[in-house]
Protein backbone atom coordinates (compact mmCIF):
# COMPACT_ATOMS: atom_id res chain seq x y z
CA UNK A 1 0.00 0.00 0.00
CA UNK A 2 1.58 3.55 -0.94
CA UNK A 3 2.32 6.15 1.92
CA UNK A 4 -0.59 8.12 2.89
CA UNK A 5 -0.62 12.22 3.64
CA UNK A 6 -2.12 13.22 7.48
CA UNK A 7 -5.31 13.06 5.99
CA UNK A 8 -4.93 9.54 4.78
CA UNK A 9 -4.75 9.50 1.14
CA UNK A 10 -2.45 8.13 -0.72
CA UNK A 11 0.74 10.35 -1.69
CA UNK A 12 2.46 10.22 -4.90
CA UNK A 13 6.74 9.00 -4.28
CA UNK A 14 8.85 7.83 -6.62
CA UNK A 15 8.80 5.80 -8.91
CA UNK A 16 5.27 5.74 -10.00
CA UNK A 17 5.81 2.30 -11.46
CA UNK A 18 3.13 2.98 -14.47
CA UNK A 19 2.04 -0.28 -16.62
CA UNK A 20 -0.20 -0.32 -19.48
CA UNK A 21 -2.96 -0.44 -20.09
CA UNK A 22 -4.37 -0.86 -16.56
CA UNK A 23 -2.90 2.74 -15.39
CA UNK A 24 -5.01 4.49 -18.13
CA UNK A 25 -7.29 3.83 -15.97
CA UNK A 26 -8.10 5.18 -12.50
CA UNK A 27 -6.31 5.12 -8.92
CA UNK A 28 -8.38 5.61 -6.04
CA UNK A 29 -6.55 6.45 -3.21
CA UNK A 30 -5.13 9.56 -4.60
CA UNK A 31 -7.37 12.71 -4.32
CA UNK A 32 -7.13 14.08 -7.70
CA UNK A 33 -6.73 12.82 -11.48
CA UNK A 34 -7.84 13.90 -15.22
CA UNK A 35 -7.86 12.52 -18.39
CA UNK A 36 -7.44 15.49 -20.63
CA UNK A 37 -7.32 15.93 -24.29
CA UNK A 38 -6.82 19.07 -26.64
CA UNK A 39 -6.32 19.61 -30.12
CA UNK A 40 -6.82 21.44 -33.48
CA UNK A 41 -8.43 20.38 -36.39
CA UNK A 42 -10.30 21.54 -39.72
CA UNK A 43 -13.28 20.41 -41.96
CA UNK A 44 -12.34 19.66 -45.79
CA UNK A 45 -14.33 23.53 -46.47
CA UNK A 46 -11.82 25.04 -44.48
CA UNK A 47 -13.25 25.65 -41.08
CA UNK A 48 -11.61 25.40 -38.04
CA UNK A 49 -11.51 24.44 -35.03
CA UNK A 50 -10.02 23.39 -31.52
CA UNK A 51 -11.50 21.77 -28.67
CA UNK A 52 -10.78 20.86 -25.12
CA UNK A 53 -12.26 17.55 -23.47
CA UNK A 54 -11.14 16.64 -19.97
CA UNK A 55 -12.89 13.78 -17.12
CA UNK A 56 -11.49 14.85 -13.74
CA UNK A 57 -12.07 11.91 -10.52
CA UNK A 58 -12.04 14.01 -7.11
CA UNK A 59 -11.76 11.66 -3.87
CA UNK A 60 -13.64 13.15 -0.96
CA UNK A 61 -12.75 10.81 2.06
CA UNK A 62 -9.28 9.38 2.27
CA UNK A 63 -9.32 5.10 1.37
CA UNK A 64 -10.19 2.74 4.07
CA UNK A 65 -13.46 4.40 5.58
CA UNK A 66 -15.19 1.57 4.03
CA UNK A 67 -14.97 0.11 7.25
CA UNK A 68 -17.05 2.59 8.58
CA UNK A 69 -20.11 2.41 6.38
CA UNK A 70 -22.99 0.97 7.63
CA UNK A 71 -23.47 -2.95 6.67
CA UNK A 72 -25.87 -2.62 3.83
CA UNK A 73 -24.77 1.10 2.53
CA UNK A 74 -26.91 2.77 0.32
CA UNK A 75 -26.25 1.99 -3.77
CA UNK A 76 -25.75 6.22 -3.53
CA UNK A 77 -22.91 6.37 -1.17
CA UNK A 78 -19.40 7.01 -2.73
CA UNK A 79 -16.03 8.37 -2.23
CA UNK A 80 -15.44 9.39 -6.04
CA UNK A 81 -16.84 12.33 -7.76
CA UNK A 82 -16.40 12.65 -11.32
CA UNK A 83 -16.78 16.14 -13.69
CA UNK A 84 -16.39 16.32 -17.94
CA UNK A 85 -15.63 19.94 -19.06
CA UNK A 86 -15.47 20.07 -22.78
CA UNK A 87 -15.22 23.35 -24.86
CA UNK A 88 -14.68 24.15 -28.64
CA UNK A 89 -13.71 27.31 -30.44
CA UNK A 90 -14.66 27.85 -33.93
CA UNK A 91 -12.12 29.63 -35.15
CA UNK A 92 -13.90 30.84 -38.54
CA UNK A 93 -16.55 32.40 -36.53
CA UNK A 94 -14.38 33.66 -33.47
CA UNK A 95 -17.15 31.67 -31.40
CA UNK A 96 -16.55 29.97 -28.23
CA UNK A 97 -19.02 27.21 -26.45
CA UNK A 98 -18.22 24.95 -23.27
CA UNK A 99 -20.62 22.72 -21.42
CA UNK A 100 -19.92 20.55 -18.25
CA UNK A 101 -21.27 17.35 -16.62
CA UNK A 102 -21.10 16.30 -13.19
CA UNK A 103 -21.99 12.93 -11.35
CA UNK A 104 -21.08 11.17 -8.01
CA UNK A 105 -19.81 7.53 -9.35
CA UNK A 106 -22.73 5.56 -8.40
CA UNK A 107 -25.82 3.35 -10.35
CA UNK A 108 -23.82 3.87 -13.65
CA UNK A 109 -23.98 7.37 -13.88
CA UNK A 110 -19.81 8.03 -13.86
CA UNK A 111 -16.58 6.37 -13.30
CA UNK A 112 -14.12 4.23 -14.89
CA UNK A 113 -14.33 0.41 -16.32
CA UNK A 114 -10.83 -1.32 -17.01
CA UNK A 115 -10.41 -4.64 -19.30
CA UNK A 116 -6.70 -5.78 -19.62
CA UNK A 117 -7.61 -6.47 -23.40
CA UNK A 118 -10.43 -4.05 -24.66
CA UNK A 119 -8.77 -1.19 -22.77
CA UNK A 120 -10.38 1.68 -20.01
CA UNK A 121 -13.40 3.90 -20.90
CA UNK A 122 -14.09 6.97 -18.33
CA UNK A 123 -17.55 8.24 -18.57
CA UNK A 124 -19.37 10.89 -17.01
CA UNK A 125 -23.58 10.00 -18.01
CA UNK A 126 -23.29 10.34 -21.76
CA UNK A 127 -19.50 11.88 -22.49
CA UNK A 128 -16.96 9.58 -22.45
CA UNK A 129 -13.49 8.96 -23.65
CA UNK A 130 -12.56 5.44 -24.58
CA UNK A 131 -8.74 4.21 -24.46
CA UNK A 132 -7.52 0.93 -26.46
CA UNK A 133 -4.72 -0.49 -27.53
CA UNK A 134 -4.66 0.98 -30.80
CA UNK A 135 -6.87 4.39 -30.61
CA UNK A 136 -8.39 6.27 -28.28
CA UNK A 137 -12.06 7.57 -28.67
CA UNK A 138 -13.98 10.53 -27.25
CA UNK A 139 -17.30 11.87 -27.29
CA UNK A 140 -19.40 14.85 -25.94
CA UNK A 141 -22.18 16.66 -26.96
CA UNK A 142 -23.80 19.57 -25.39
CA UNK A 143 -26.73 22.46 -26.59
CA UNK A 144 -24.87 24.33 -29.32
CA UNK A 145 -21.55 21.86 -29.68
CA UNK A 146 -20.73 18.24 -30.00
CA UNK A 147 -18.02 16.11 -31.08
CA UNK A 148 -17.40 12.16 -32.11
CA UNK A 149 -13.58 12.08 -32.37
CA UNK A 150 -11.22 9.17 -33.07
CA UNK A 151 -7.71 9.49 -31.72
CA UNK A 152 -4.62 7.78 -33.27
CA UNK A 153 -0.97 7.79 -31.16
CA UNK A 154 1.48 8.60 -33.70
CA UNK A 155 4.33 8.18 -30.99
CA UNK A 156 4.79 6.57 -28.09
CA UNK A 157 3.56 7.74 -24.90
CA UNK A 158 6.14 10.25 -22.93
CA UNK A 159 6.17 9.56 -19.59
CA UNK A 160 7.21 13.53 -18.07
CA UNK A 161 10.15 13.96 -14.96
CA UNK A 162 11.28 11.07 -13.94
CA UNK A 163 9.72 8.18 -15.80
CA UNK A 164 6.78 9.27 -14.56
CA UNK A 165 7.19 11.10 -11.58
CA UNK A 166 6.33 14.86 -12.02
CA UNK A 167 7.68 17.19 -9.05
CA UNK A 168 5.20 20.26 -8.18
CA UNK A 169 7.30 21.69 -5.17
CA UNK A 170 9.89 20.97 -2.41
CA UNK A 171 9.07 17.71 -0.79
CA UNK A 172 8.52 14.63 -1.95
CA UNK A 173 4.57 14.10 -1.95
CA UNK A 174 4.13 17.39 -4.07
CA UNK A 175 4.23 15.32 -7.22
CA UNK A 176 2.32 13.55 -9.78
CA UNK A 177 2.42 10.50 -11.90
CA UNK A 178 2.45 12.17 -15.20
CA UNK A 179 2.61 10.59 -18.93
CA UNK A 180 0.91 12.36 -22.61
CA UNK A 181 0.18 11.06 -26.10
CA UNK A 182 1.77 14.40 -27.57
CA UNK A 183 0.87 13.64 -30.92
CA UNK A 184 -2.59 11.99 -32.24
CA UNK A 185 -3.79 11.68 -35.51
CA UNK A 186 -7.72 12.96 -35.24
CA UNK A 187 -10.63 12.49 -37.15
CA UNK A 188 -14.13 12.16 -37.22
CA UNK A 189 -17.26 14.50 -36.70
CA UNK A 190 -17.98 18.02 -35.02
CA UNK A 191 -21.19 19.24 -34.76
CA UNK A 192 -21.85 22.88 -33.75
CA UNK A 193 -24.43 25.51 -34.01
CA UNK A 194 -26.68 22.64 -35.73
CA UNK A 195 -24.47 21.99 -38.45
CA UNK A 196 -22.24 18.63 -39.02
CA UNK A 197 -18.46 18.83 -39.96
CA UNK A 198 -15.96 16.16 -40.97
CA UNK A 199 -12.58 17.05 -39.56
CA UNK A 200 -8.89 16.26 -39.09
CA UNK A 201 -6.29 17.26 -37.35
CA UNK A 202 -3.77 16.79 -34.50
CA UNK A 203 -4.77 16.28 -30.50
CA UNK A 204 -2.51 16.02 -27.33
CA UNK A 205 -3.47 13.68 -24.22
CA UNK A 206 -2.57 14.15 -20.92
CA UNK A 207 -2.92 12.03 -17.99
CA UNK A 208 -1.93 12.89 -14.30
CA UNK A 209 -2.70 11.85 -10.64
CA UNK A 210 -1.42 13.25 -7.43
CA UNK A 211 -3.07 14.48 -4.10
CA UNK A 212 -0.60 17.35 -3.18
CA UNK A 213 0.61 18.66 -6.41
CA UNK A 214 0.76 22.16 -4.91
CA UNK A 215 2.74 23.59 -1.81
CA UNK A 216 1.67 26.68 0.25
CA UNK A 217 3.34 29.36 -1.61
CA UNK A 218 2.23 28.19 -5.38
CA UNK A 219 -0.66 29.96 -6.71
CA UNK A 220 -1.30 28.17 -9.68
CA UNK A 221 0.68 26.61 -12.77
CA UNK A 222 0.85 27.66 -16.52
CA UNK A 223 1.06 24.40 -18.95
CA UNK A 224 1.78 24.84 -22.08
CA UNK A 225 1.63 21.92 -24.65
CA UNK A 226 2.87 22.93 -28.61
CA UNK A 227 3.27 20.63 -31.49
CA UNK A 228 5.50 21.84 -33.71
CA UNK A 229 6.29 21.46 -37.67
CA UNK A 230 9.23 19.91 -37.34
CA UNK A 231 7.73 16.38 -35.41
CA UNK A 232 8.68 17.97 -32.47
CA UNK A 233 6.83 18.36 -29.24
CA UNK A 234 7.31 20.38 -26.10
CA UNK A 235 5.26 20.28 -22.52
CA UNK A 236 6.24 22.96 -20.24
CA UNK A 237 4.72 23.73 -17.21
CA UNK A 238 5.76 26.97 -14.73
CA UNK A 239 4.67 26.62 -11.15
CA UNK A 240 3.56 30.08 -10.51
CA UNK A 241 4.06 32.08 -7.09
CA UNK A 242 2.46 35.23 -5.82
CA UNK A 243 5.21 37.69 -6.16
CA UNK A 244 8.92 35.77 -6.73
CA UNK A 245 10.00 34.07 -10.33
CA UNK A 246 8.51 30.16 -10.91
CA UNK A 247 9.56 27.77 -8.52
CA UNK A 248 12.37 26.09 -9.47
CA UNK A 249 10.65 22.62 -9.69
CA UNK A 250 8.83 23.91 -12.71
CA UNK A 251 9.80 21.64 -15.77
CA UNK A 252 9.09 19.76 -19.02
CA UNK A 253 9.90 17.43 -21.87
CA UNK A 254 11.16 17.63 -25.54
CA UNK A 255 9.70 14.70 -27.65
CA UNK A 256 11.80 14.79 -30.49
CA UNK A 257 11.06 13.30 -34.41
CA UNK A 258 12.10 9.82 -33.60
CA UNK A 259 9.86 10.12 -29.77
CA UNK A 260 12.84 10.15 -28.14
CA UNK A 261 12.32 12.19 -25.02
CA UNK A 262 14.61 14.91 -23.19
CA UNK A 263 13.63 16.00 -19.78
CA UNK A 264 13.61 19.97 -19.52
CA UNK A 265 14.55 21.64 -16.20
CA UNK A 266 14.05 25.28 -15.07
CA UNK A 267 17.22 26.82 -16.18
CA UNK A 268 16.74 25.18 -19.42
CA UNK A 269 14.09 27.47 -20.75
CA UNK A 270 12.41 31.14 -20.44
CA UNK A 271 8.87 31.94 -20.81
CA UNK A 272 8.21 35.86 -21.11
CA UNK A 273 4.51 37.05 -20.22
CA UNK A 274 3.45 39.18 -23.30
CA UNK A 275 -0.18 40.23 -21.60
CA UNK A 276 -2.48 39.20 -18.99
CA UNK A 277 -6.39 38.98 -18.45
Amino acid sequence: MPPTDVNGYYRVIPPCRLSFPLDHGMHPGYRTEWWYYTGNVAADSGERFGFQFTIFRSQISPPGGERNWPRQPSRWRTKQIFLGHAALTDLTVNKHHFAEKWSRQMAGLAGTETDAFEGVRIYVNDWEAAIGSESHKISSHADTFGFELTLVPAKPLVLHGDRGYSRKGDAVGNASCYYSFTRMATSGSITVDGRQYTVTGSSWMDHEFSTAPLQKDIVGWDWFSLQLSDNTEIMIFLLRRQKEAPHPASSGSIVLADGAVRHLERKDFQVDILDTW
